[in-house]
């Protein structure tokens, strides 16, 4: 495994501007950032090979794109990866296209009264979930986007600001987290009279919890079962909660931090089980105030890495690549983190496209009964600081 670490890929007046959201491209060829100086940036992801490390990141900047009038918070690529969806404390989200030439911006979302914080993609490209502190998600049809568009949905479950949203890998469910102590789950019937509706209102996970977080990035295992959730607590320990698809209870508590989480963020990418497991493995990543990332397996108690004293302020979000080998965090000290691992010698071996697509159709037959990965009670242990970046 290698580490790079990246300075200074934000900057106002000359200083380091934190790093808010960051997205791999589907294909692996794009980094797109966004902080504090209004700016969200698309780089060349050769700054996570070879000799990078020892070249300034400007060598590496593609584009800044700069449109939003206030701090830009999340960005996030669709799946096929021709849009990149920005939001912004200016209360627009912006949709970005590729023109031939260079990345402009194709459509404006408006419809939030005050500041975005997150944005996620719908399994198909059709749908685009924004969430904001006006205590709203709002779902837009992006299917055929002009220049401007309005809500075609607006969902009103949150007693305060809305931090997260996170689609299932099929876009049967949405789920959000929110300042209120709860993550609602919504389920989606395009068939129905109310086409949104909330399937289930988490709180367990969140009970006793003082301490809040800039963001609560969320997100489901790519077979569908498991619901990753930050910012909660178990014993007055900081940890991550995975919650199983169906009962909606936790099954398994990553804890270890010792502050709260702010993100928690599984690989798109399968593996295999390990000693005869008919199951798959999921992959996952977990980043917190205590400037630290983990990340675990499915199959084992402890993690399998630890990454202390990565940055000196709170990891803000975390972004695999399609295939699993890469991994990248953001801080809001203005740098980010990556780690390019060896996918069979650390991770495993790798499910194939087609067998991990079957294995989420299988899962998604269960119909929302099972309760999902059954995943042991781990702790977080200690490990080896990652190498310094070459």
């Amino acid at each position: 495994m290698r580490c790079y670490r990246h300075f200074n890929l934000h900057e106002e007046e000359g200083q380091a501007s934190a790093v808010y959201s960051i997205a791999l491209s589907p294909d692996g060829a794009l980094l797109a950032t966004c902080g504090g100086d209004k700016l969200a940036r698309l780089w060349a992801t050769t700054l996570f090979s070879g000799d990078a490390g020892a070249r300034p990141c400007g060598q590496h900047l593609l584009q800044s794109l700069a449109k939003h009038e206030k701090v830009v918070t999340c960005v996030a690529w669709a799946s096929h990866g021709r849009t990149l969806a920005s939001g912004s404390d200016d209360t627009y989200v912006f949709l970005w296209r590729h023109d031939g030439e260079k990345w402009t911006r194709q459509t404006t979302l408006w419809g939030h009264t005050m500041d975005v914080l997150d944005v996620a993609w719908g399994a198909d490209d059709a749908l685009l979930a924004s969430c904001s502190i006006d205590n709203v998600v709002m779902i837009w049809d992006v299917a055929n986007p002009g220049a401007t568009a309005q809500p075609r949905h607006s969902l009103r479950g949150h007693g305060n600001w809305v931090k997260g949203v996170a689609w299932d890998p099929t876009g049967r469910f949405l789920a959000s987290a929110s300042e209120d102590r709860t993550v609602l789950v919504w389920r989606r019937d395009p068939h129905a009279a109310e086409e949104f509706a909330v399937a289930a209102t988490i709180t367990k996970p969140f009970e006793g919890v003082s301490a809040q977080t800039f963001f609560h990035r969320l997100s489901w295992a790519p077979d569908g079962r498991s619901l990753g959730v930050p910012n909660a607590q178990k014993s007055l320990q900081a940890t991550a909660a995975i919650l199983g698809r169906g009962r909606w209870e936790s099954v398994a508590d990553l804890v270890g931090h010792r502050h709260p989480v702010t993100v928690v963020r599984f690989s798109p990418a399968l593996f295999r089980g390990e000693d005869g497991e008919a199951a798959p493995r999921s992959v996952v990543a977990v980043g917190g105030q205590d400037a630290t990332v983990s990340v675990w397996t499915s199959a084992r108690p402890r993690p399998l890495a630890v990454f202390r004293d990565c940055f000196g302020g709170a990891v803000s979000d975390l972004a695999w690549s399609r295939d699993g080998d890469l991994l990248v965090a953001a801080s809001h000290d203005g740098s980010t983190c990556a780690f390019r691992f060896d996918v069979d010698a650390d991770l495993g071996e790798r499910l194939p496209a087609a067998d991990a697509a079957a294995y989420l159709d299988a899962a998604f037959a269960v119909r929302g009964e099972g309760s999902g990965l059954t995943l042991p009670n781990p702790t977080l242990a200690a490990a080896a600081p990652p190498p310094k970046p070459p």
